[in-house]
């Protein structure tokens, strides 16, 4: 199984030291390149930013383009640039499954 992932569920999961869930449950974990650079331009101080670069550099959880600029930018009014980049690559790589953790914001 394939999953595309934005940078809250690999942060949330470095915090807590389960990192090692994502390739246990998937054969494939892809990462948009602005999501990878958004976890790996922290703090060298930042909890779980060690495991982080470990699987990078262990090349599980792997760093991708997405080849559809446009597809991002018209996400780009309601997502931030990760979770738009997410989206489009998750149909680009035909992956199973999108891992975020956004909600709907709150209407005013």
């Amino acid at each position: 199984m394939r999953a595309v992932t934005d940078a809250g569920p690999l942060i949330h999961l470095s915090w807590i030291g389960h990192l090692n869930l994502l390739p246990a449950l998937f054969d494939e974990v892809l990462v948009p390149l602005a999501v990878q650079d958004e976890v790996s331009r922290a703090d060298t101080n930042v909890r779980g930013l060690v495991a982080l670069r470990e699987a990078f550099a262990a090349d599980w959880l792997k760093g991708q383009t997405v080849s559809d600029p446009a597809a991002v930018a018209a996400l780009l009014t309601y997502l931030d640039r990760g979770e738009s980049e997410a989206i489009v690559l998750m149909r680009e790589a035909g992956a199973d499954l999108l891992l975020l953790d956004e909600r709907r914001k709150a209407e005013a």
